[in-house]
């Protein structure tokens, strides 16, 4: 039972919230701000068609690495995020795992990565932002700086700068690992009445802004209209990953039917509402959780957790295991909290 709790429990947080934190603010066009536009000593300057070619000399030397023109890596219409600069730097931390304010020098200090973006407010209010949950490539990620938020005034910009590491909350070993970088930022429309029930997510995508595309999730909206995976989903069925272990299955098959009835037992309250605006719903007894997904070639991503279709089926892997995910209604109808 501890087994299948925590099953539900992981599942939970491929969709939890994550944070960021505080500005300098800049007032010009986000296209020629003079602050990131500002060289510092040992930085490397990259155009986007460069980054397969960073000399090895240079990734051993330089603590910086700059980008001569923006790269945008998600926009919609209300913001636009720009990728600034990675850069590296010593720093010590607390006792509690947060950055020291101390003066860092390499003696007890470690090497940490830092990505910079900026922030540009396009709308005519006050917009709040949260860094949310991050990846290297296929890999979860951390941010130090995740309990910290960020404030926009209308038509303004802002600088903010993250350390990354590992999802073992470990030192990432290269700048250019950084260039695998995606995830969320939570945005909220400060001053509305309702500031909860106006956030959503934004994605971004640091591969596919060097890549010239950025992330737009109102285009990304209106590509799932008609996707097959509008709805809401359940989990049908639930069977061992390890195939070895499922072949064995088939010598007591009785026993293991009832297992496994117990533990979509456990499920019984729990399921996805995926919808065309491509926000999703991950419900469970303890409440809802929200999200962002999206189609892939295999199938679709919700958050942290990959689909791959299967007959009719979406079937994701956790802890040892596969859902077996099916649709049980066309329903778009968020689930009441």
């Amino acid at each position: 039972m501890k087994k299948i709790i925590s099953l539900v429990l992981a599942l939970v947080m491929c969709l939890s919230l994550c944070a960021c934190g505080q500005s300098d603010a800049c007032n010009c066009d986000c296209a020629q701000c003079a602050q990131c536009e500002k060289k510092t000593q040992n930085t490397i300057a990259v155009d986007a068609d460069q980054v397969d070619n960073i000399s090895e000399e240079a990734e051993q030397n330089d603590n910086v690495i700059e980008f001569e023109t923006p790269i945008v890596v998600a926009e919609d219409e209300n913001l636009r995020v720009e990728l600034v600069k990675f850069y590296q730097d010593y720093r010590t931390f607390d006792v509690h795992g947060y950055p020291s304010n101390a003066k860092a020098t390499t003696e007890g200090a470690t090497l940490e990565k830092y990505v910079v973006f900026k922030f540009c407010n396009k709308t005519d209010h006050v917009l709040r932002i949260q860094l949310k949950e991050i990846y290297l490539g296929s890999d979860s990620a951390f941010s130090v700086y995740d309990y910290l938020s960020e404030e926009v005034a209308a038509g303004k910009n802002a600088l903010r700068e993250y350390i990354v590491q590992t999802g073992e909350k470990e030192t990432v070993k290269s700048m250019e690992e950084l260039y695998s970088l995606d995830g969320d930022f939570h945005v909220w429309h400060v001053g509305d009445d309702d500031v909860s029930r106006n956030r959503y997510r934004l994605n971004f995508s640091i591969p596919n802004g060097m890549n010239g595309d950025s992330t737009d999730s109102a285009s990304e909206a209106a590509s799932l209209e008609n996707s097959s995976y509008l709805g809401k989903w359940q989990v049908t069925e639930i069977t061992f990953a390890d195939e070895n272990i499922s072949s064995r299955m088939e010598e007591d098959a009785e026993l293991w039917e009832n297992y496994f009835k117990g533990v979509l037992g456990a499920f019984k309250n729990v399921y996805f509402v995926f919808t065309e605006s491509g926000d999703c719903y991950y419900h469970t007894e303890n409440g809802t959780k929200t999200g962002k997904w999206k189609e892939t070639e295999t199938g679709m991503q919700a958050g942290g957790t990959v689909f791959v279709a299967e007959d009719g089926k979406l079937v994701s892997e956790q802890d040892g295991y596969l859902l077996y995910w099916e649709k049980v209604s066309d329903s778009q109808a968020i689930p009441e909290a």
